[in-house]
């Protein structure tokens, strides 16, 4: 069916009558055009949707993660604006427009085409790479005792994707050297640690580095030892089955906070070659 006007003519023996009537054939909106974006962080941004239709769609753009839409003109956010165009072809041009773009900008964006025929929708991605940052880091002090090895980590965020680099007394880690190995290069750098004597404890430094800049973060690898002799231990409680203890912490911990305790026991009868252990929570 074609908009336009009609004409419709009634013949008979008496002779013949014509009437003109208009027809409109109202289209539901199509997006012909919305692209994914990548930009750089702090740039300007302009996120175009192409709608045609009869009548002419308006455009009305939305975040996901937004229940409200954008409205026309500068909004709340300042930095955001909209503007609806029409091109030389008849169709409405929506324009998103974000200045000075920011992390919180990234993600999904709909285009919505609305008029009297109908509405449709189609959504586009904004993705705004940025260099660098430890934000996410989730610890920075690693533990060793008796040369067990321990992988220190360091987790970069960044768009995109950022390589990790380790330093120590701000030299790069020797490839030679075998008890310093990286086992991930990012964006979570793994560095495995054997430390066979001192000087393996130490602060080391991983920088992060994408197309956009680098950052550097320091984690440290502390050494535990074991802990001293409990400051004093007594018994509160007996009962039939039971036995309550008073345990007080040992004045060295070795380091680390103390989790819990092991007791040996044994019965009169038997030797402490037989005895058993249990152990206990602290807290």
């Amino acid at each position: 069916m074609i908009s336009g006007k009609y004409r419709c003519t009634a013949e008979s023996l008496a002779g013949e009558q014509t009437a003109e009537a208009m027809l409109r054939v109202l289209t539901k909106p199509r997006i012909e055009e919305l692209k994914n974006l990548t930009v750089a962080l702090d740039s300007d941004i302009q996120l175009r949707c192409l709608v045609s239709g009869d009548p002419l769609p308006d455009v009305v753009f939305r975040k996901e993660v937004i229940p409200e839409p954008y409205n026309d003109g500068v909004n709340i956010d300042t930095r955001i604006t909209v503007e609806q165009q029409v091109d030389d072809q008849g169709r409405r041009v929506g324009i998103l427009r974000i200045s000075a773009l920011m992390r919180k900008d990234d993600g999904l964006y709909s285009c919505k085409g609305i008029s009297s025929g109908g509405e449709s929708e189609a959504w586009g991605h904004i993705t705004v790479e940025f260099p660098p940052t430890f934000d996410d880091q989730p610890i920075d002090e690693f533990w060793s005792w008796e040369q067990k090895p321990v992988n220190l980590s360091c987790l970069a965020t960044s768009i995109p994707n950022a390589t990790i680099q380790w330093f120590v007394r701000e030299e790069p880690i020797r490839a030679e050297d075998p008890n310093t190995k990286v086992m991930a290069l990012g964006p979570n750098g793994i560095l495995r640690v054997t430390p066979l004597d001192g000087s393996y404890f130490e602060t080391y430094t991983c920088r992060a580095s994408n197309t956009l800049g680098e950052a550097d973060h320091d984690v440290v690898l502390k050494q535990v030892q074991k802990p001293g002799p409990v400051s004093s231990s007594q018994v509160e409680k007996i009962t039939a089955t039971t036995v309550s203890w008073n345990i007080r912490d040992p004045l060295d911990d070795g380091g680390r906070p103390v989790l819990g305790y092991t007791v040996q026991y044994r019965l009169d009868s038997t030797s402490w070659e037989k005895s058993e252990h249990k152990y206990w929570t602290k807290g």
